[in-house]
């Protein structure tokens, strides 16, 4: 068994109380290059081909005309129009296609995270520049889990993340399935910038669709996943975190779900930049 570490504000204590855990669309992480690769096209052709053939697409351009007034017909028969005029369209889709590539770099973000959401971890607790960024300025928890678990086991499972000077470059003229296409897109989701290199972070995607929506404090929907106290390991409070807090964590530990657990409190080392921890009283 590994402990992989979720650092947390004063909300985390709702982890703790209800047994599930937040799953964030990447929009809405802190680093704007999440999931904005540099996107280049090898093969024009091929590129303008697939714009011009997808069912979406297509049907898209149907509701559009349908709504202007151009096209009186069903979606069978502009799909048969849209075939007769193909060589027309292949010419415009490839003249289009450097305005499209920006486009669909620039829109990749919100429409990957329309659809998937990500679990963010990390292999260490005792992050200064995490503690400060994560856990309300050291007013917060760092949670403990057990990676062995099989809540870690869902879909891909929980993977490190690979650090990179460079952005993930996708080829959109590649072939689909191309083992080189599928390869990139798998670098998007564990790839991040070499400056976040300290984080030490571990990821797990998830299907928002799969996920359990809550409308939050600020008004926007939240999606969670239940998590097995058995999962959780350890909770770390801040060496800031208010005694009201300590408290509340304290009683919930004292749960029989909860009595594996050792809880213990950041404090500063005594002459180094670093944080030492020392275990608090039983709860038991």
């Amino acid at each position: 068994m590994s402990v992989v570490y979720k650092y947390c504000d004063g909300y985390g204590i709702e982890i703790l109380r209800n047994l599930e855990i937040k799953i964030a669309p990447p929009n809405q992480f802190n680093d704007p290059f999440e999931f904005t690769p540099h996107i280049i096209c090898s093969n024009t052709r091929r590129l303008a081909k697939r714009m011009v053939k997808e069912k979406a697409a297509i049907r898209e351009l149907y509701e559009q005309d349908k709504r202007q007034g151009t096209f009186k017909g069903n979606f069978r028969d502009y799909r048969k129009r849209h075939k007769a005029n193909q060589p027309a369209l292949l010419k415009l889709a490839a003249s289009s296609l450097p305005v499209t590539l920006i486009t669909l770099q620039k829109s990749l973000l919100d429409t990957v995270s329309a659809e998937f959401g990500i679990l963010c971890m990390s292999k260490r607790r005792d992050s200064l520049l995490m503690w400060g960024h994560y856990c309300d300025k050291h007013k917060g928890i760092v949670i403990g889990f057990d990676d062995s678990n099989s809540f870690f086991k869902q879909v891909a499972g929980l993977r490190p993340v690979n650090y990179v000077r460079a952005r993930v470059r996708i080829d959109e003229g590649a072939p689909d399935g191309h083992a080189e296409w599928l390869k990139c897109r798998d670098e998007l989701v564990f790839s991040k910038n070499d400056e976040w290199r300290y984080e030490e972070e571990l990821r797990q995607l998830f299907m928002l669709s799969s996920l359990k929506k809550k409308t939050l404090k600020n008004g926007s929907v939240g999606y969670f996943c239940p998590v097995p106290s058995l999962a959780i390991v350890s909770v770390t409070m801040g060496m800031r975190t208010p005694s009201e807090l300590e408290k509340e964590i304290q009683s919930l530990l004292k749960g029989n779900a909860f009595s594996h657990v050792k809880p213990d409190k950041a404090i500063l080392h005594q002459s180094d930049f670093a944080l030492d921890f020392e275990y608090k009283l039983n709860c038991k």
